[in-house]
């Protein structure tokens, strides 16, 4: 909740004219996907967990490592993510390791992924992986923002935001 309220008062106070996208900002930005993604816990598997690997080459100082009860454990490189899975191997079956990325598209536009991959099997030599499809209409971010310039604010909009102006879209147009 407190990481929560954190961000919903740094994007009030952010008065960016939309040329200035720095860290500061793409962390806000990262932490509210984060919250927003990870609130509730999400299902793992077959079970529910609340320990997550993300990798990410954005600065994991300015990301928050708790989301209520969840930890996040970010990691930047390959050969860090075998000494982050449970023993003994198997217990990961079926646990997600996200991926966590940003685009910037102009300087009142920037996109957030969390995307994962799901854990098929561990053993001491190999981990097999299995990325699930992002559907059929076509790439949608886990959040994108963009920025009023009349208001002079960003503006948050989910996946589910962003899918419903395709589907909308696609039915008015037909």
């Amino acid at each position: 909740m407190k990481a929560f309220l954190i961000i919903v008062i740094s994007l009030f106070a952010l008065t960016v004219n939309g040329q200035n996208i720095n860290d500061s900002l793409l962390a806000t930005f990262y932490n509210q996907v984060l919250v927003n993604s990870f609130d509730n816990g999400v299902n793992c598997g077959n079970r529910k967990t609340y320990e997550y690997l993300i990798k990410t080459d954005f600065d994991t100082a300015r990301l928050i490592k708790r989301v209520g009860w969840v930890r996040l454990h970010f990691y930047k490189e390959e050969s860090s993510l075998r000494g982050l899975l449970l023993r003994p191997w198997r217990r990961n079956k079926g646990r997600v390791i996200y991926r966590m990325s940003n685009t910037i598209y102009n300087t009142d536009s920037v996109d957030i992924d969390l995307t994962g991959v799901e854990i098929v099997s561990v053993t001491r030599r190999n981990i097999s992986l299995s990325v699930s499809c992002g559907g059929t209409l076509g790439y949608i971010p886990s959040a994108r923002f963009i920025f009023n310039k009349e208001t002079k604010a960003w503006k948050y909009s989910s996946s589910e935001e962003i899918a419903d102006k395709i589907l909308r879209y696609y039915t008015h147009k037909q």
